[in-house]
């Protein structure tokens, strides 16, 4: 479960004069561009592949998807899925069939599934690191290090195609070695996503029989 609240967000928000200043001037460019275009979505919908770097271990390969709308989310995950209306949060667990309910509360010491489209440049200090070339493409990397030492991870690499102004890929580096990648297979966005994908009704197929487990 823990890998799901790792997910990141990027309708950038513009970051304070005098951090402005800390940046590099092609980030920063490349980045309000970036942010211009994504703010001006109504929602988002992607699929991605998530991979799970252990230093300690084997790699890990996953596929999921993600719907975003405001400050409302839904992420599928093999096995498990996690919905969020922004004041509750849902954790469906399909192997054990069993769903946890909570009141929502973002972890600042992480990246939750909101986030891969919310990165905020006021928390960050950010440069580009250079461009890759994938599928025929140039792309830009944008390294963000955060301004708190003390989150959980202390460097994301964000890979941005500069033409279409689109995010490729999201590289999370934690202190504790572990990375996580996600690279975007497909995205779409104003899809007039219902409200009601993101709640869960407990008392409907197929979540009848279930084990519900209620913490709030």
């Amino acid at each position: 479960m823990t890998f799901l609240f790792l997910f990141a967000s990027l309708f950038f928000s513009y970051p304070a004069a005098q951090q402005e200043s800390q940046n590099d001037p092609a980030a920063e460019e490349l980045m309000n561009a970036v942010s211009s275009k994504y703010s001006a979505y109504e929602d988002i919908h992607a699929l991605f592949i998530l991979e799970i770097y252990n230093p300690q271990g084997s790699s890990e390969v996953q596929e999921g998807e993600v719907w975003l709308k405001d400050d409302k989310f839904r992420v599928k995950m093999p096995g498990q899925e996690m919905v969020s209306d922004n004041e509750n949060i849902w954790i469906i667990m399909e192997d054990i069939e069993e769903i946890q309910i909570d009141y929502y509360t973002p972890d600042e010491e992480s990246i939750d599934p909101s986030q891969l489209f919310t990165i905020y440049q006021e928390d960050f200090l950010y440069k580009v690191k250079g461009t890759v070339t994938e599928g025929g493409k140039e792309l830009r990397v944008v390294e963000m290090t955060p301004f708190d030492k003390e989150q959980t991870y202390f460097k994301i690499d964000v890979t941005l195609d500069p033409t279409d102004l689109l995010i490729k890929k999201v590289l999370v580096y934690e202190r504790s070695g572990v990375k996580y990648t996600y690279e975007m297979l497909h995205q779409e966005s104003n899809s007039n996503l219902a409200a009601d994908l993101f709640t869960v009704v407990t008392e409907k197929e197929p979540y009848l029989g279930w084990d519900i487990l209620d913490l709030r």
